[in-house]
């Protein structure tokens, strides 16, 4: 077995891990963060690649405004959850998102890292 076999290996444990984790916190509205977790294995390190969006949900976000896109993705979550879509975007433009950590265990080992957003990566 060659070192990119054991790290092939290590790498799809650690997305099972990582979808458990999403799994138990309830936080993957359309699965799509839960299913799109790639491994990526280099000579001898192991990327984990994930939406772009995971960062924020991982980490909470501050307070801030919501582009169309964002208010788009909200009013559907809110709507599956028997939220007020206008509640949720008024609480975030005051509060910020609370963060669901499901990789942090992760990120100080191997370099996890979003599709559009390098500042995501960690060695």
């Amino acid at each position: 077995m060659t070192i990119q076999d054991k790290l092939q290996l290590i790498g799809d444990e650690i997305v099972k891990e990582i979808q458990s984790r999403i799994d138990a916190a309830g936080i993957s509205h359309t699965g799509k963060l839960r299913n799109n977790i790639t491994v990526l294995i280099n000579t001898n390190s192991i990327d984990i690649k994930m939406q772009d969006y995971a960062q924020f949900v991982n980490d909470g976000t501050r307070p801030h405004h919501l582009n169309s896109k964002g208010v788009q993705s909200i009013i559907a979550w809110a709507a599956s959850k028997n939220l007020p879509p206008w509640g949720v975007i008024t609480n975030i433009s005051k509060y910020g998102t609370k963060a669901s950590p499901f990789s942090n265990k992760y990120r100080q080992k191997y370099r996890c890292y979003s599709q559009t957003e390098s500042k995501f990566s960690h060695e």
